[in-house]
């Protein structure tokens, strides 16, 4: 969402080279704050993991990581879940062109408008989808992936009427907002089910795991796929 203010901003003042280098300083400056935040100790050690500290070598968690994905299926569909999910993420990269090119959209008004909307339905849907994931488990006592189901056939009908209505509908930005609000469910609940399902030993190696393959396998291919095909 910031990306996109600063892109619909600034981009027609000093350009998209020049937008490139501000998000980078932004990164950099936010990397350095985080290098001085101190992480939190943790005062409680499972009983069921007497060895929690102990250390293991990188060989020993790639053993462990692959032995726990080939004995917990369940944390193999919530990879190809989010693969899937983020083929559809890479390609909406260019959903700015197609707004210009196909709907007539001024480039610097979509892009600030867009920003406005992916802030605003990005933040309420991370809320929503960590405070409402808890709630539906602890209420209906099932699983968070049930929760995120129940999004996506809620969403679904938005995500296909805003691509086909005329240019200009009011439709579009409800359809932009809807799409980022479901994406911002994603995350919470997601995250959750991978950590409680993960031996508390690589639970960080099983996130990163998750999160290398949502990018590689994810928004990569869906970004090269996309371009391709326009």
């Amino acid at each position: 969402g910031l990306s996109l203010l600063i892109a619909g901003t600034l981009g027609p003042i000093i350009g998209w080279r020049n937008c490139f280098y501000i998000l980078g300083a932004i990164g950099l400056i936010l990397a350095l704050v985080m290098f001085f935040v101190k992480e939190t100790p943790r005062k409680i050690v499972s009983q069921s993991a007497p060895n929690l500290l102990e250390n293991l070598g990188l060989k020993e968690r790639f053993k462990l990581l692959y032995k726990t994905l080939r004995n917990t299926p369940v944390l193999i569909y919530m990879v190809l879940a989010g693969v899937i999910v983020h083929i559809t993420l890479g390609g909406l990269n260019f959903d700015q062109l197609w707004l210009v090119q196909e709907r007539g959209y001024d480039r610097a008004v979509i892009a600030t408008l867009t920003g406005i909307i992916v802030l605003i339905a990005g933040v309420g849907g991370n809320l929503f989808g960590g405070i409402a994931g808890d709630l539906f488990v602890t209420k209906f006592n099932q699983p968070r992936a049930m929760f995120l189901f129940w999004i996506a056939l809620v969403a679904a009908p938005f995500s296909v009427v805003y691509r086909l209505v005329e240019p200009g509908s009011v439709w579009i930005p409800i359809g932009i907002f809807v799409g980022a609000f479901q994406v911002g469910c994603f995350w919470g609940p997601v995250f959750a089910t991978v950590q409680e399902l993960a031996p508390e030993k690589i639970r960080a190696t099983m996130i990163a795991f998750y999160i290398l393959t949502l990018n590689l396998l994810g928004l990569a291919v869906g970004a090269v796929i996309t371009g391709i095909s326009i």
